[in-house]
């Protein structure tokens, strides 16, 4: 491939100046592209300024020590290695702490109980004895306050009548990773106190009190990231608060999803222990998880005989239009579980599932078990989302294009291949393609009906105005280059769910038109050179 001229963005530059750092015998190839490196970056509209010129220093750098870079791979590896750090770090936008990147609306204790019409409420007079009896104090060490608190704890939840319990779950990482001091749950939803992110109700951390007032903003962006998780964790769920106290302050960090506002509120410690006690007390939705925690799975035993299983949902993984996929233990292995409102979908995805097993696919969802509304399948994948470029390889773009020509030679045609199915295997670090319920077997060439997403849908389809159709391979394949494009520039994702198909290609056409390199795949797909993407493939390297 001539590489000096392929179109590449920030991004793919990026990656290809890594591939060649790693791979120091193509040395050649290194000098001959950069002269035209910075000329050609400014014809695309590429980054300038700051970025050009850390650019111009490494291609001046090379060029004038490419003859004893030939002899000393090292020397180049590590040259090119500072300066690639460099420009990075040039380029990379200020970290602000979290907490100071949200936008905040001031509330006050009426804002929350509101939401079930309540009161503040007075605290049980154990609870008020005991902490009359045993002031917080600073002198109190770590494992002091958190038995403090577990005192007022214990007091205070007795006084609960609807199967809130409190735990300690500060030696537990049940949070992805992160041990909050106290959490809340139904203590149905905690059999044997297996805890998982998608039955707390809500979190009380606790901190050693200090002689400053209130709470440092990194204590506060603690709280963020916990909110986050269950945001993320729980999306049947529209309001969260989580609490923060030292003993003398409480703070409360909140969050409509409706609204998508966040909402925060400081106060003495006894009044924001008021508050919490009232929104517990009162099954308030701030305190209150919403969805399936567990789901029965109906499957057969003879041909006139089910048996119903009982399964616990562990981890939210992610959702479609009609459907939600969570992670579930199934004898004793991750395995994920598919729940969705379209029956008749459901049962078509099923049977391609089984067709992939039976002609032995890799990098597909593999069927284990299933009824009308769930599909049982492994292995359990993560989404590339916004780490593409760090976990991507050269590896996984051709596992997905092996995938599409093989099932392309038996007739099969997935009919939405797009960022949010492109998974991980974590495990096997290998690509999985999933959500197959619009796929066809269509070995006969009929006319069958278009049921993908319409932004990645091929320009055939889209002048078709997604009608009936013949499937061919090249639709798969430029849903495929589209696709590639997104998760290697997540910032070019396109919002074009309402658009017409006009308004579509034209977005893909002015995308990639004057990007030789994404020109060439689709130039390739046009005329079924499918070995040149193949080769483009190794662009991708990291």
């Amino acid at each position: 491939t001539e590489i000096n001229r392929l179109g590449f963005t920030p991004n793919e530059l990026d990656s290809l100046r890594k591939f060649f750092t790693e791979n120091v015998e193509k040395i050649t190839v290194v000098v001959s592209f950069l002269p035209d490196y910075t000329t050609d970056d400014e014809k695309r509209g590429g980054p300038v300024g700051v970025n050009t010129s850390t650019l111009s220093e490494i291609v001046q750098v090379v060029k004038e020590n490419s003859a004893i870079m030939k002899d000393n791979s090292e020397i180049m590896k590590r040259s090119l290695g500072v300066l690639i750090q460099i420009e990075k770090r040039e380029n990379r936008e200020p970290k602000f702490p979290i907490y100071r990147s949200i936008v905040f609306e001031q509330v006050q204790y009426n804002y929350f109980l509101a939401e079930t019409n309540s009161h503040l409420g007075d605290l049980p007079n154990s609870v008020s004895t005991y902490i009359q009896n045993n002031p917080m104090t600073q002198i109190m060490t770590e494992k002091q306050v958190q038995n403090w608190f577990k005192n007022v704890m214990t007091r205070l939840s007795s006084n609960w009548n609807n199967n809130m319990v409190f735990r300690e779950t500060n030696d537990t990482p049940y949070l992805d990773g992160y041990k909050p001091d106290i959490s809340i749950f139904n203590i149905d939803d905690i059999p044997n106190d297996a805890f998982n992110t998608i039955v707390v109700q809500t979190i009380l951390e606790l901190k050693k009190h200090k002689r400053t007032i209130g709470f440092s903003d990194e204590e506060k962006g603690q709280l963020v990231d916990y909110l986050h998780i269950l945001i993320e964790q729980q999306p049947l769920r529209r309001f969260f608060a989580i609490f923060l106290s030292d003993g003398t302050y409480l703070y409360v960090i909140a969050f409509d999803r409706n609204t998508s506002q966040y909402q925060e509120y400081q106060t003495d410690f006894i009044t924001g222990l008021r508050l919490f006690h009232a929104l517990i007390y009162r099954n308030s939705g701030y305190v209150k998880i919403c969805g399936p925690t567990s789901i029965d799975l109906v499957i057969p035993v003879t041909s006139s005989r089910t048996r119903t299983i009982k399964i616990r949902l562990e981890r939210f993984l992610g959702e479609g239009s009609s459907s939600k996929v969570y992670k579930i233990n199934w004898n004793g292995s991750p395995t994920a579980i598919k729940i969705s409102s379209d029956v008749n979908n459901l049962k078509h995805e099923a049977q391609m599932l089984r067709g992939l097993k039976n002609r032995n696919f890799t990098n597909v969802p593999v069927l284990i078990a299933n009824d009308d509304n769930h599909l049982v399948i492994r292995p359990v994948c993560k989404q590339f989302r916004n780490d593409f470029i760090n976990n991507f390889k050269a590896q996984n773009c051709k596992e997905l294009l092996n995938l599409l020509k093989r099932i392309h030679s038996y007739g099969l045609y997935h009919q939405d291949v797009r960022p949010s199915n492109i998974m991980l295997d974590t495990e096997s670090n290998s690509l999985v393609l999933v959500d197959w319920g619009s796929a066809v077997h269509n070995p006969d060439n009929m006319v069958v009906p278009y049921k993908g997403t319409t932004t990645y849908a091929s320009p055939s389809i889209l002048d078709n105005d997604m009608g009936n159709y013949v499937p061919k391979p090249a639709d798969d394949l430029h849903s495929f280059v589209f696709t590639m494009y997104v998760l290697r520039n997540p910032q070019k994702k396109p919002d074009l769910a309402l658009s017409s198909t006009k308004n579509i290609k034209d977005y893909w056409h002015s995308e990639l038109n004057d990007r030789a390199l994404w020109k060439e795949m689709l130039s390739a797909i046009n005329n079924n050179q499918i070995t040149i993407l193949e080769k483009i493939c190794d662009v991708f390297e990291i």
